[in-house]
């Protein structure tokens, strides 16, 4: 029982480093931005027009401005850039299933 307990301990503090490292992602860099804005997550079917994925992040990763969010274009870059390899992996294992 005292291993049980000391593992998930080491379980849940590893998780907490790799959410503290993944914010710090170019990508988490910009959500934070748009958070910070009073977007979230999930709100378009509302019609306030504060959702953040449609209404903030895909804009600005697409070049556009978005009123009150000020955002490198250096980390706009790498985020794209970081998103590309996982559209082609996924694109590729679509064309394997067909």
């Amino acid at each position: 029982m005292a291993l049980a307990l000391v593992l998930s301990l080491l379980a849940a503090a590893d998780s907490a480093i790799a959410d503290s490292i993944d914010r710090n992602t170019p990508c988490r860099q910009i959500e934070r931005a748009c958070f910070d804005a009073g977007y979230v997550r999930g709100l378009s079917h509302e019609g306030d027009g504060k959702d953040l994925d449609k209404a903030c992040v895909q804009p600005i990763l697409l070049g556009q401005t978005v009123p009150g969010i000020k955002v490198d274009s250096d980390i706009v870059h790498k985020c794209v850039e970081s998103q590309q390899p996982r559209e082609k992996q996924q694109d590729a294992g679509k064309r394997r299933r067909r």
